[in-house]
């Protein structure tokens, strides 16, 4: 997003993403910790954008139901961002999955806010991921794919439209991990970077 792209009466944007993000967004700003994890929040802050976040909510049933029913989401943060949702400009979803109940009101227009979700995994094949795909996914007005490979399967095997689609590939924070921050005498060694495991999510 450009500075340009913000006006002056700023954006309001409500931002769903687990739980865990106040206190990882905390550690960002006080010891400087990797924000990977924040999904860009701390960059949209600095243009401008005004962001609330959405916390868990204590609701022993509604985690029960998420539980079992996994392919809706968080139910608990949905049921928080459907009571709040017209005070916003637009939704933010860490994880389409996360957010697949608003995809689905926002598919046969109860939900009126845009959505917009990030994809860093894809459903399985199959009808009933072509059925996820078109009710849930199809439902967010854009999902940013962090795999051109995850981009093109939405589209071609899952009929998403490819409007709706758009690549953002992975990167790093060039800032936090710039030779300032690593320690004295670490330039002069080239990093080196081990993954480490296997995830559905990270197939090409």
């Amino acid at each position: 997003m450009s500075d340009a792209a913000v006006s002056k009466d700023s954006l309001r944007v409500l931002f769903m993403g687990g739980g865990g993000i106040p206190a990882i967004e905390a550690e960002y700003e006080r010891d400087h910790a990797a924000g990977h994890q924040l999904w860009g929040l701390p960059q949209l802050r600095g243009k401008g954008v005004d962001i609330d976040v959405v916390g868990t909510v204590d609701s022993p049933i509604l985690s029960r139901v998420s539980a079992r029913l996994t392919p809706v989401g968080f139910l608990d943060q949905q049921v928080s961002v459907l009571l709040r949702a017209r005070r916003y400009d637009v939704i933010y979803s860490s994880q389409y999955a996360s957010s697949a109940l608003l995809g689905t009101l926002r598919r046969v227009r109860v939900l009126r806010t845009p959505l917009v979700g990030i994809a860093f995994q894809a459903p399985r094949e199959g009808w009933l991921g072509r059925l996820y795909a078109t009710l849930a996914i199809s439902g967010h007005d854009r999902v940013i794919c962090l795999s051109r490979s995850i981009a093109h399967y939405l589209c071609a095997d899952l009929g998403v439209s490819p409007d709706r689609v758009e690549f953002a590939g992975w990167g790093f924070d060039t800032d936090e991990h710039s030779a300032a921050r690593t320690g004295p005498g670490s330039s002069a060694d080239p990093p080196k970077i081990l993954s480490i495991g296997y995830s559905y999510r990270d197939f090409s």
